[in-house]
């Protein structure tokens, strides 16, 4: 039987990936919305976090329009300067998704293991439906 963490993990995986041969394709823009929320609950202008960075303004402007390419060790120091973490940059394209995907593992707990098992079929056939 699944427990919560493993259809929340299913959930959020179906949301936040697509599957792609072997890896998964990162979702830039989805990424640049969490560093742009991230940025502005601590009161941060793309100023001051460009100059944290020693980047320019321009480039923050990119990396939250989903535009340019940012590296892992870029969004580490992004996460450290804004209070938050490398997974909460990656995991959730939207704040508000870790809400639905709260919402939608509570309801699916309650069904029987056969239920959830064909639900995560669907859950599958719409992740690779091309």
């Amino acid at each position: 039987m699944f427990c919560n963490e493993d259809i929340t993990a299913i959930i959020n995986k179906a949301l936040t990936s697509v599957k792609w041969g072997c890896g998964f394709v990162v979702d830039r823009v989805a990424i640049g919305k969490q560093i742009k929320y991230y940025r502005e609950k601590r009161h941060f202008t793309q100023a001051v976090l460009a100059e944290k960075l020693d980047v320019s303004e321009s480039y923050i402007s990119q990396i939250e329009r989903g535009v340019a390419k940012i590296s892992l060790k870029r969004l580490d120091e992004i996460a450290g300067f804004t209070g938050t973490t490398l997974r909460a940059l990656v995991t959730y394209g939207e704040p508000d998704e870790k809400r639905y995907i709260s919402e939608i593992s509570k309801k699916i707990v309650s069904l029987p293991s056969k239920d959830m098992r064909r639900l995560l079929s669907i859950i599958d056939a719409y992740i690779n439906f091309e």
